[in-house]
């Protein structure tokens, strides 16, 4: 009797995000089951690759894969049960996800289907895994600071980083967030400090142009943030003071001048 299991062991899948499975073809019979094909069908997601895997028993045969239509497998055998334990053979799969998230696409999922030896499109023939799609990370920015300012007194800029997607930025504590910040003119760095969700914060370069490196605390989830200080001295003349920041993980984002 031949069933099949396919997983990627994980839940949820992020949008653009690269996944591999793990099917497995197990024959619980007393003879070898010859001829034995299984076909991938995804949704929301193309195929990348199939490889062979593992086998277990004598005689094992992973047959000819291709990610062409048909997805899958041919011209597999798979070896007899011996001893309690079941042959198989496994195979790798990964995937890349291409579908959105919209009101009505909120998960992908990928089939394997098995025939040839009695086995039919009916569990346990047929193996679904099915995740959750989620919005992929996005980091948000905002800064406040007072309205007025004795010429020449401190001035404290507060930045609230926040995450508007579905996939936690990251999956635990000690990721590196960058921020750019672009100072007005006459005002001068002095420091910075660490707020909530941020384990520390140092900020390198020269006036005007700073590249701080904000380390978070913990993983930073839809709608979560967090925060920290940036210590400056305004200028000595009076005027109007316009501050520009950007982030994201790497720091690749410039703000204006």
């Amino acid at each position: 009797t031949l069933s099949v299991t396919k997983s990627n062991g994980v839940t949820q899948l992020t949008e653009g995000t690269s996944t591999t499975y793990t099917v497995t073809i197990a024959n619980s019979g007393d003879l070898a089951a010859a001829g034995v094909e299984w076909t991938d069908v995804p949704t929301g997601m193309t195929i990348q690759s199939i490889t062979p895997g593992s086998t277990t028993g004598t005689g094992a045969v992973a047959g000819t894969c291709g990610v062409t239509s048909p997805l899958g497998c041919t011209g597999i055998t798979v070896p007899p049960a011996s001893a309690g334990v079941n042959g198989s053979v496994s195979y790798t799969v990964t995937a890349q996800v291409t579908a959105m998230v919209s009101p009505t696409v909120t998960s992908v999922n990928n089939v394997a289907s098995v025939t040839g030896a009695n086995c039919t499109t009916l569990s346990p023939c047929t193996a679904t895994d099915t995740d959750t799609l989620l919005t992929p990370t996005h980091f948000t920015v905002v800064k406040t600071a007072p309205e007025t300012v004795i010429t020449g007194a401190s001035l404290s800029y507060s930045f609230t980083l926040g995450n508007s997607g579905q996939t936690s930025a990251a999956a635990a504590a000690g990721q590196v967030v960058t921020v750019r910040e672009e100072l007005p003119p006459g005002v001068a760095y002095v420091g910075a400090t660490a707020g909530t969700g941020v384990s520390a914060v140092s900020c390198t370069g020269a006036s005007p142009s700073l590249v701080c490196s904000v380390t978070l605390s913990s993983a930073l989830a839809q709608n979560a943030t967090a925060s920290f200080t940036l210590q400056t001295t305004a200028p000595a003349a009076a005027g109007l003071i316009t501050n520009h920041a950007s982030v994201d993980p790497s720091g690749g984002t410039t703000p204006p001048a």
